[in-house]
Protein backbone atom coordinates (compact mmCIF):
# COMPACT_ATOMS: atom_id res chain seq x y z
CA UNK A 1 0.00 0.00 0.00
CA UNK A 2 2.79 2.45 0.85
CA UNK A 3 4.57 2.02 -2.46
CA UNK A 4 1.33 2.08 -4.49
CA UNK A 5 0.06 5.33 -2.99
CA UNK A 6 3.32 7.32 -2.82
CA UNK A 7 5.32 8.93 -5.56
CA UNK A 8 7.37 6.38 -7.52
CA UNK A 9 10.60 5.35 -5.81
CA UNK A 10 9.87 6.96 -2.45
CA UNK A 11 9.46 3.68 -0.59
CA UNK A 12 12.42 1.58 -1.70
CA UNK A 13 12.65 -2.13 -0.97
CA UNK A 14 15.04 -1.31 1.87
CA UNK A 15 12.57 1.14 3.44
CA UNK A 16 9.69 -1.29 2.99
CA UNK A 17 11.72 -4.00 4.72
CA UNK A 18 12.29 -1.66 7.67
CA UNK A 19 8.55 -0.98 7.93
CA UNK A 20 7.74 -4.69 7.72
CA UNK A 21 10.27 -5.41 10.46
CA UNK A 22 8.80 -2.72 12.71
CA UNK A 23 5.25 -3.88 12.04
CA UNK A 24 6.21 -7.44 12.98
CA UNK A 25 6.70 -6.51 16.64
CA UNK A 26 4.00 -8.23 18.70
CA UNK A 27 0.81 -6.20 18.80
CA UNK A 28 2.03 -3.40 16.54
CA UNK A 29 -0.06 -4.19 13.48
CA UNK A 30 -3.18 -4.81 15.58
CA UNK A 31 -2.69 -1.45 17.29
CA UNK A 32 -2.48 0.26 13.92
CA UNK A 33 -5.66 -1.38 12.69
CA UNK A 34 -7.47 -0.77 15.98
CA UNK A 35 -6.85 2.97 15.70
CA UNK A 36 -8.84 3.02 12.44
CA UNK A 37 -11.49 0.65 13.77
CA UNK A 38 -12.05 2.88 16.78
CA UNK A 39 -12.18 6.01 14.64
CA UNK A 40 -15.10 4.59 12.67
CA UNK A 41 -16.89 3.11 15.67
CA UNK A 42 -16.60 6.26 17.76
CA UNK A 43 -16.06 9.27 15.53
CA UNK A 44 -14.67 12.21 17.47
CA UNK A 45 -17.10 14.92 18.46
CA UNK A 46 -16.38 18.11 16.61
CA UNK A 47 -15.92 20.86 19.17
CA UNK A 48 -17.50 24.27 18.95
CA UNK A 49 -15.59 26.74 16.81
CA UNK A 50 -15.59 28.91 19.93
CA UNK A 51 -12.90 26.62 21.34
CA UNK A 52 -9.57 27.73 19.89
CA UNK A 53 -6.07 26.30 19.94
CA UNK A 54 -4.00 29.14 21.36
CA UNK A 55 -0.51 28.02 20.32
CA UNK A 56 0.67 28.59 16.73
CA UNK A 57 -0.22 25.70 14.40
CA UNK A 58 1.43 24.69 11.13
CA UNK A 59 -0.38 22.16 8.96
CA UNK A 60 1.81 20.69 6.23
CA UNK A 61 -0.33 19.07 3.56
CA UNK A 62 0.48 17.01 0.49
CA UNK A 63 -1.54 18.70 -2.24
CA UNK A 64 -2.03 15.38 -4.05
CA UNK A 65 -3.22 13.45 -0.96
CA UNK A 66 -5.68 10.77 -2.12
CA UNK A 67 -6.89 9.93 1.39
CA UNK A 68 -7.49 13.31 3.02
CA UNK A 69 -8.97 16.37 1.33
CA UNK A 70 -7.23 19.73 1.51
CA UNK A 71 -10.51 21.21 2.75
CA UNK A 72 -9.96 19.25 5.96
CA UNK A 73 -6.80 21.23 6.64
CA UNK A 74 -8.48 24.53 5.80
CA UNK A 75 -11.41 23.64 8.05
CA UNK A 76 -9.02 22.91 10.92
CA UNK A 77 -7.88 26.53 10.87
CA UNK A 78 -11.28 27.54 12.25
CA UNK A 79 -10.10 26.09 15.56
CA UNK A 80 -6.78 27.96 15.61
CA UNK A 81 -6.00 31.48 16.78
CA UNK A 82 -2.79 31.47 14.75
CA UNK A 83 -2.80 28.69 12.18
CA UNK A 84 -1.45 28.24 8.70
CA UNK A 85 -1.74 25.55 6.03
CA UNK A 86 1.29 24.91 3.83
CA UNK A 87 0.26 22.77 0.87
CA UNK A 88 3.15 21.02 -0.83
CA UNK A 89 2.58 20.64 -4.55
CA UNK A 90 3.48 17.28 -6.01
CA UNK A 91 3.31 15.52 -2.63
CA UNK A 92 0.80 12.91 -1.53
CA UNK A 93 -0.30 11.57 1.84
CA UNK A 94 3.35 10.64 2.44
CA UNK A 95 4.57 14.25 2.21
CA UNK A 96 7.31 13.82 4.83
CA UNK A 97 8.83 10.93 2.87
CA UNK A 98 8.41 12.56 -0.52
CA UNK A 99 9.52 16.12 0.18
CA UNK A 100 11.65 15.96 3.35
CA UNK A 101 13.75 19.01 2.47
CA UNK A 102 10.66 21.20 2.04
CA UNK A 103 8.98 19.82 5.17
CA UNK A 104 12.14 20.33 7.24
CA UNK A 105 12.57 23.89 5.98
CA UNK A 106 8.94 24.74 6.78
CA UNK A 107 9.24 23.27 10.27
CA UNK A 108 12.53 25.01 11.03
CA UNK A 109 11.14 28.37 9.89
CA UNK A 110 7.95 27.78 11.88
CA UNK A 111 9.84 26.98 15.09
CA UNK A 112 12.22 29.92 14.62
CA UNK A 113 9.27 32.29 14.35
Amino acid sequence: MLAKTALPGVFTEEKLKAYKLAWNDPGTFNCMLNWYRAAFQRPPKIPSEKIKVEIPVLIIWGAEDRFLKKEMAEHSLKYCVNGKVEPIEGATHWVLHEKPEIVNKLMINFYKS
